[in-house]
């Protein structure tokens, strides 16, 4: 099984996070939010207006 990932933020922006997924169906996104504690990798679905 491979996990869909639909958008990826850094742990500074956990807040960010928490609420993209309590919004979710503002915005595009189908599947795990995931967090990079490593790194500063962003990816964000596009939002729906």
């Amino acid at each position: 099984m491979k996990p869909v990932i639909g958008a990826v933020l850094p742990l500074a922006r956990m807040g960010e996070a928490h609420e993209l997924l309590e919004n979710r169906r503002s915005y595009a996104l189908h599947g795990k939010v995931a967090i990079d504690v490593a790194g500063d990798t962003v990816m964000l679905p596009q939002r729906i207006s």
